[in-house]
C-alpha cells in the first residue's frame, strides 16, 4: 500500500522552483513541497537546507527515507530514485530496511580483509588436505609472503599492483620462483572464493595466464632447464652391482630395465603395466 500522495499528479516541481524557493524567515521545523509519487522537497527552517525525501506506507505504517541534498541529487535523479523505490514498495519490500542492510553489508565487506578471508578459506580445506603438514603450508606461506603486503587490506581493494609487489619483493620471483608460484596460486583461489561470495568484484588480480604473465618474466626464462648430471659409463658396472644388491622393488626393476635399453621413463611405466606389473 503506497502513500496517499503517490496517486496524485506527478512531476509538480520544476528545477527553477527548487532552486529559487526560500524558507520563511520566522519559521521553524521542516517544510515539504510535494513533487508527486511520494517524492518531496524538504526545506529545513530556518537554515534553508534543501534535500529530497521519499515517503511511503508499508504494512499500514508510514515511513520515509532521505535521498540526498539538492546540491548533489538533481530533481531528475530524485525522480528516478523515487520511481525505483515505488516499485520496491509495490513488491512489498521496505526501502528503508533494505538501505540499512546494504549499508551494513558494505561495512562488513570493508572489514573483510584478505587475512580474514584466507583464514575462512583455509579452514574449509581441513578435510581436503591429506596431511597436517600440507595444510600448515598454506598458512605459513601466506604469513611469510602475502600477509605483510595485503593481510590487512580489504579483500575488495586488492589489485594487481599489490600481487606484483608480493611476487617481486626481495627478488622473490627470481630467487624462489617455485615457492612464489604456489603462493600466487593460493592467493588466486582465496580471491576467487571471495568473489563468488560477493566480497569483491571484477578480475582476479592473482591470475597468471594472460594477466600476471604480462608483467612477470616466465619461469623458464628465470630458471633455464638444467639436466641432472649423467653417471660416467665407466662407473656403470659398479652401480649395477649396488642396484641389484638392494631389496627388489618396482623402482629398482624399472631402473635396471631402463639403463641397458636407454628407454624413457614414460615408456618404461606403460611397459610394466602391460606386463601386469604395477608401476
Amino acid at each position: 500500500m503506497e502513500d496517499a500522495d503517490m496517486s496524485r499528479e506527478l512531476h509538480r516541481l520544476t528545477d527553477l522552483a527548487v532552486n529559487e524557493f526560500q524558507p520563511e524567515s520566522d519559521a521553524t521545523g521542516s517544510k515539504l513541497l510535494a513533487d508527486g509519487g511520494g517524492l518531496y522537497l524538504q526545506i529545513t527552517q530556518p537554515g534553508g537546507v534543501k534535500s529530497w525525501l521519499f515517503r511511503y506506507t508499508l504494512d499500514r505504517t508510514a515511513k520515509s527515507v532521505g535521498l540526498g541534498p539538492v546540491h548533489t541529487v538533481t530533481l531528475a535523479d530524485a525522480r528516478n530514485e523515487a520511481r525505483r523505490l515505488r516499485k520496491m514498495v509495490l513488491d512489498g519490500r521496505d526501502p528503508k530496511l533494505e538501505r540499512m542492510n546494504e549499508k551494513a553489508a558494505h561495512i562488513a565487506t570493508r572489514q573483510r580483509t584478505f587475512r580474514v578471508c584466507a583464514e575462512e578459506f583455509i579452514k574449509g580445506l581441513e578435510g581436503v588436505h591429506k596431511s597436517k603438514k600440507a595444510h600448515a603450508q598454506w598458512t605459513s606461506s601466506l604469513e611469510r609472503y602475502a600477509y605483510p603486503v595485503i593481510g590487512d587490506v580489504p579483500v575488495a581493494q586488492i589489485d594487481v599492483h599489490m600481487i606484483r609487489k608480493i611476487m617481486t619483493k626481495d627478488d622473490g620471483w627470481a630467487e624462489k620462483t617455485e615457492t612464489l608460484s604456489r603462493v600466487r596460486g593460493r592467493i588466486e583461489r582465496i580471491l576467487g572464493w571471495s568473489t563468488v561470495l560477493g566480497f569483491r568484484k571484477g578480475e582476479n588480480p592473482a591470475r597468471f595466464s594472460k594477466f600476471l604473465s604480462e608483467v612477470l618474466p616466465s619461469r623458464r626464462s628465470i630458471r633455464p632447464l638444467v639436466h641432472h648430471p649423467a653417471l660416467p659409463y665407466q662407473q656403470l658396472p659398479d652401480f649395477m652391482t649396488i642396484l641389484r644388491a638392494q631389496p627388489q622393488s618396482i623402482s629398482s626393476l624399472a631402473l635396471e630395465f631402463l639403463i641397458p635399453t636407454a628407454a624413457r621413463t614414460g615408456e618404461v611405466s606403460p611397459a610394466l603395466r602391460s606386463a601386469g606389473t604395477p608401476a
